[in-house]
């Protein structure tokens, strides 16, 4: 599929779950605004070296809330490009990966940030490279070393299209802007429609390739054997 194809089949998912995606947004963004609230308040009435620990400890958890709910969302829309009926108790699901999201997202970081140290290109390529991981880690239930790992495995011949497809993103989180933010009800759930579409279309083709190269007998595995 093309970056048109999967904002072409984003906008449809959409349209026929325009309540469902809209709701889960608004949730979305209610989590991430009384979070980082709540870390805000910490942080000002933070005495110099007094509660340090409960300040990183309060970090630690809206963090892991924050990314929980980023994989709760990612399942709940895989589940909806595949035709089937999510309800939001999906989006819960994600916590079930607090920890090992937290583990992820310090890894990807790390690896971003060392790319990006290096020079400005390798941490954009190794951005893309890994953009998938948190599709990867609700929806292949694995641990989050294999998550990272399949999404650099699926991205690969593909990374210029999703850096294609993250630039229209920006450009119409830009436009959606504009009007009082509130074109952004519609922007934000196409864009997370379109990229799950676009975690879809990767993995399917991962999935075939291993089809062709294994004995009929394993044709339905998903384990990552490169």
């Amino acid at each position: 599929m093309t970056v048109l194809e999967w904002y072409r089949q984003g906008w449809r998912i959409f349209k026929e779950n325009p309540v469902k995606l809209i709701i889960v947004s608004i949730l979305c963004a209610i989590i991430a605004l009384l979070v980082n609230f709540t870390q805000n308040s910490l942080i000002e009435s933070l005495v110099y070296g007094e509660s340090i620990f409960f300040l990183l400890l309060a970090l630690f958890i809206g963090w892991g809330i924050l990314i929980s709910t980023a994989i709760g969302i990612s399942i709940f829309l895989v589940q909806m490009v595949r035709g089937e009926q999510p309800t939001f108790a999906s989006v819960l699901d994600g916590f079930r990966f607090f920890v090992s999201g937290i583990i992820g997202a310090v890894i990807v970081l790390v690896i971003v940030s060392l790319g990006t140290i290096l020079l400005i290109i390798p941490g954009i390529i190794l951005s893309i490279a890994l953009s998938m991981w948190v599709f990867a880690i609700g929806d292949k239930r694995q641990g989050v070393l294999a998550a990272i790992k399949y999404s650099f495995i699926i991205t690969r011949g593909r990374r210029m299209r999703i850096f294609l497809a993250s630039l229209l993103g920006t450009l119409l989180v830009f436009i959606g802007s504009i009007p009082l933010g509130l074109g952004l009800l519609i922007v934000i759930p196409w864009l997370w429609a379109t990229f799950a579409v676009a975690y879809e279309d990767l993995n399917s083709a991962y999935i075939a390739k291993l089809s062709q190269s294994q004995s009929p007998s394993s044709e339905t595995t998903y384990e990552i054997t490169e």
